[in-house]
């Protein structure tokens, strides 16, 4: 069973397949909303914006930390943890916050994470994070401005 919504509307569809062939019949190649899902690998070929689940990154980031890893992952999950923590305080000071010192603290969340992410697909798979950073997109929003 898959599940689209929007805020006004909730469509479902019966498919046993677990492919992008789904959601792009479901949105139409030229879909242009973000695409909010988890991290299958299924979600990547279609040429949409993603947000990624932050409770899945987050339950990644914990399943790193209790096994056995090198010190390099464990440590670098930790610090991708502490990320979407940072993200949903700021959002919740958006208000508060004059918007130019709102922007500047999305940059700098921006910024700490593409410190972390690294560019090189090869890497990413090596940290074993390509499938949540395959289309990274904003940390704080769909658009922090």
């Amino acid at each position: 069973m898959w599940a689209v919504t929007t805020e006004a509307v909730t469509v479902y569809t019966g498919d046993c397949r677990r492919s992008h062939e789904v959601a792009e019949r479901v949105l139409g190649r030229d879909f242009a909303g973000v695409l909010g899902c988890d991290c299958f690998l299924a979600y990547d070929p279609p040429p949409y914006r993603q947000q990624k689940c932050l409770g899945h990154l987050q339950r990644r980031c914990h399943a790193i930390q209790e096994e056995p890893r090198l010190a390099e992952a464990l440590a670098l999950s930790r610090q991708v943890a502490a990320l979407p923590g940072g993200a949903v305080q700021l959002l919740r000071r958006r208000d508060d916050l004059p918007t130019e010192g709102y922007e500047r603290a999305c940059a700098r969340l921006e910024a700490a994470l593409d410190r972390l992410l690294p560019a090189e697909p090869a890497m990413r798979r090596r940290r074993g994070w390509s499938s949540c950073c395959a289309s990274r997109g904003s940390l704080c929003s769909p658009s922090c401005t």
